[in-house]
């Protein structure tokens, strides 16, 4: 019988997935041949050759060296590609654990926040790393000098070296199934498109294709299951637990529970509602235990700028619609150039690219930025003339602050931690014991 091999790049939750279905439509007499190996699983092949023989095998990047598995007869592997986890040569090196390949199948995700590069140009990585020189260690004990009391960049061997190395990994990542189409060929592979193109041009392009929810199906099928143990409802169990939520709440917060992004978006409006101590302190951690480039990116960290930002312009938190920012809308202001390109490249800004020249061009880039942090529907929006020019002032939308916070609640019972503006508007305060009673 032939094996299947299914190598995913992207995590186990992926792998995970896929290998549930598989088993579950599979006929009853082969289930037992199913075998899934990843971190979690913590299951190590002493001898493949033996233990994977006649199994359907499914491994995550937990897997990539130093398994081999040799078979006399041929067998087909699938890989499947999706983020932007392992370099091409990584992929190669998972893909051919077994010696004795018949057909190698791979489907790679061209989406194209997939296949995005970072940076267009060496030129561009160099000047990157130049900019956010004071958030990483290693150029800065490297690659700096002090001339005059001040911190100077010396584009060292070290400097170039490191700059055309993450460009490299960058061009890498951003073309990844190029480079790993060119291994294959290199390595004697014939490499065949199934997909006709003229099969492509005939697909009627207006079809009206129902979308699928995933997170919907999810939660139907939990729901409905008698048995809520399955692996399949491990991280559903696992986010239910970590919410701290009851049973009979699940139907209310279903969306966070059942939706990545949800979840995500979730703990991010918590954080950009917490005190500067707090954040301070969360910030601190991940000062420790992230490496500097990836803290510069770090949600934490994005916050801070944020409330640097608003306090050099003198902005109370929150306070975007106060009469005191509104009386300032038309005030001109000089946005260092240096600061504001480094804001751009962190929050990803589009607009304004010398920068903005006035209060109210300065409020709607925070918006923004907290729009980039938290979440689309973080404020409400509201037109008003000034000098018969339109703008618009923007509120906190207090039905989604206060559907967060009633999840928050759950595992933060004497409401500790939040920003005093927060306890102030919502006219609430942290509590000494758990005595709260009810909603926000």
């Amino acid at each position: 019988m032939n094996i299947f091999f299914l190598r995913v790049t992207v995590s186990n939750k992926v792998v995970t997935n896929i290998f549930n279905i598989c088993k579950e439509n599979a006929h009853v007499d082969i289930k037992d041949k199913f075998i899934l190996i990843t971190k979690d699983t913590k299951t190590v092949p002493r001898d493949a050759s033996k233990e994977w023989f006649e199994h359907f095998v499914f491994y995550s990047p937990s897997i990539v060296y130093g398994v081999d598995y040799n078979v006399e007869k041929k067998q087909d592997v699938f890989v499947y590609i999706v983020g932007r986890t392992l370099p091409p040569p990584m992929i190669f090196q998972q893909a051919t654990r077994c010696r004795n390949i018949q057909n190698l199948y791979y489907f790679y995700d061209h989406s194209p926040e997939k296949s995005q590069c970072k940076y267009s140009t060496l030129d561009y990585c160099s000047n990157y790393f130049s900019d956010i020189i004071n958030k990483n260690n290693k150029i800065n004990i490297m690659c700096t000098i002090e001339e005059d009391g001040e911190i100077k960049l010396v584009k060292n061997s070290f400097f170039n070296l490191y700059v055309k190395n993450e460009y490299m990994i960058d061009c890498y990542r951003s073309c990844k199934i190029f480079f790993f189409e060119k291994i294959l060929i290199e390595n004697k592979f014939d490499i065949i498109n199934y997909v006709e193109e003229q099969q492509t041009k005939d697909i009627n392009v207006n079809l009206d294709v129902p979308k699928i929810n995933k997170s919907k199906v999810l939660y139907e099928e939990y729901i409905d299951a008698k048995d809520k143990s399955l692996v399949k409802f491990e991280d559903v169990n696992k986010r239910i637990q970590l919410l701290n939520i009851p049973r009979k709440m699940i139907e209310t917060y279903k969306d966070i529970i059942f939706d990545d992004k949800k979840l995500d978006q979730h703990f991010s409006i918590i954080s950009f509602l917490q005190s500067d101590e707090y954040i301070n302190e969360k910030f601190k951690y991940e000062k420790d235990e992230m490496f500097d480039i990836k803290l510069i990116s770090s949600r934490i960290n994005k916050l801070l700028l944020i409330r640097k930002l608003m306090n050099l312009y003198k902005i109370d938190y929150f306070d975007l619609s106060t009469v005191k920012v509104k009386d300032r809308y038309e005030e001109v202001i000089n946005f260092n150039k240096k600061n504001w390109n480094f804001y751009r490249k962190v929050f990803r800004i589009t607009k304004f690219k010398d920068g903005p020249k006035t209060m109210y061009e300065l409020v709607l880039v925070l918006v923004g930025m907290i729009k980039h942090i938290t979440c689309t529907n973080i404020f409400v929006s509201k037109i008003i003339m000034i000098n018969t020019i339109r703008y618009y002032t923007y509120y906190l939308n207090k039905e989604v602050i206060n559907y967060h916070m009633n999840v928050h609640i759950l595992i933060n019972p004497l409401l500790k931690h939040y920003h005093q503006l927060i306890y102030n508007i919502f006219n609430f305060k942290e509590l000494e014991n758990n005595n709260f009673v009810g909603e926000l």
